[in-house]
């Protein structure tokens, strides 16, 4: 096994990059679930073998830091021992509540499944941060999330099927599949550089034909996946978050033992962590020592409203702690702010589009975008208070 050095591409256990403080590893499960037993497992395996450190991706995946060549080879070996199911090929996203929600307009499930077998011989020929995200409607749209190709449920028997942000039409399943296999073929003979964006006008008409049009409708409003979700089955889903998307492996291990050990975890886009089929006799406990071990448990923590990316030293691009000033910003953010973005480089990752303030580390300092000019005074004291350069301009 050797780290992938390339720029795009996406680690794996298997293929683990290379970040500030070693190798980074992603784990994304079959559905985003873990049982109990399989999460405190792959925390253990994270103080093992890499630096304690774990985070939730804004895409839902699970990230060990601080491994080393050596190291990584033995996480992965530990993991499969888990009997942790994980989908082959490219990435198809349905949701964390997929077929489980009482607000879903129809189960992404078997479109993903048709999916990922019928692109699994194309895999190798497709960029390797091309997306698929199915979202079948319900508590928690996907709409943040960006893909290549989007398969939106609008009814049980329609989905409007989309490719680099431009609508092709609408059609059944079948038809929303194949259109979907039509496009990823297309990328796929443009090679592993090609993305959603890049689809041609011709290839455009030619999916759009075989679809009928779209209703217009605007994005749905983004939902964190914190707080109570009903269930088909009478139960619930009690979503909690990760500060600033990460953990270290004590706490995970604490959270997952204090659940029973067959008892599912879900990931979730936005950093969060869904406990399935929870009775409300249970949720008090749960929430209590998620609460006792720093994470957030209520939808309006002001920690939710920061994004930031891995930052210093973390990360070997990053020229800012990112963590260090989204903490001391938590403290002091007002009531009804909009997102903020900590960016630790120029590369903007884990951009949630909609900041209202983002704060961007450069070499020769840093920089502040944004209108509210409360906000950059704000971002300018806590930013120079960890260190950082006077910015070079601003926005």
């Amino acid at each position: 096994m050797s780290p992938d050095l390339r720029r795009g591409a996406c680690p794996s256990l298997s293929a683990p990059m290379q970040t500030g403080d070693g190798l980074l590893a992603r784990l994304n499960p079959a559905d985003g679930a873990l049982t109990g037993h399989q999460l405190a497992g792959v925390a253990d395996a994270a103080e093992a073998f890499g630096n304690g450190m774990l985070e939730i991706s804004a895409r839902g995946n699970l990230q060990i830091r601080g491994l080393t060549r050596a190291s990584a080879n033995v996480l992965a070996d530990a993991v499969a021992e888990l009997g942790i199911a994980v989908h082959p090929g490219i990435e198809v996203r349905t949701g964390a509540l997929a077929g489980l929600d009482t607000a879903e307009i129809a189960d992404p499930r078997p479109l993903g499944e048709a999916i990922r077998k019928r692109a699994l011989p194309l895999a190798d020929q497709l960029a390797p941060k091309l997306s698929v995200v199915i979202d079948g409607g319900g508590a928690l749209p996907l709409d943040e999330l960006v893909a290549d190709v989007r398969l939106r449920a609008i009814s049980a028997r329609d989905w409007v099927v989309e490719a680099g942000g431009i609508v092709l039409g609408t059609g059944g399943p079948d038809a929303a599949v194949d259109a979907a296999i039509f496009v990823l073929d297309h990328l796929s003979e443009r090679g592993p550089g090609a993305r959603g964006r890049d689809l041609d006008d011709a290839a455009v008409s030619a999916v759009s034909a075989s679809l009928k049009p779209a209703p217009q409708r605007a994005p749905a409003q983004a939902t964190l996946p914190v707080g109570r979700f009903p269930l088909r089955d009478g139960r619930m889903a009690r979503g909690i978050a990760l500060a600033f998307g990460q953990i270290d492996a004590s706490s995970l291990g604490t959270l997952a033992q204090a659940a029973e050990s067959e008892t599912v975890f879900r990931l979730a886009p936005g950093r969060g962590l869904l406990v399935l089929n929870m009775s409300a006799a249970e949720e008090p406990t749960l929430v209590e020592t998620a609460s006792r071990l720093g994470l957030v448990t209520e939808a309006s923590d002001p920690r939710l409203r920061i994004v930031t990316c891995a930052g210093a030293p973390a990360c070997a691009s990053a020229h800012l702690a990112t963590k260090a000033i989204a903490a001391a910003l938590a403290i002091e953010i007002p009531d009804g702010s909009g997102i903020v973005h900590l960016s630790g480089c120029a590369k903007q990752c884990a951009n949630p589009r909609r900041a209202v303030a983002t704060l961007i580390g450069g070499a020769q300092g840093y920089e502040i975008e944004t209108n509210d000019d409360a906000m950059r005074a704000r971002l300018k004291r806590i930013a120079e208070s960890h260190g950082a350069a006077a910015r070079r301009r601003s926005a």
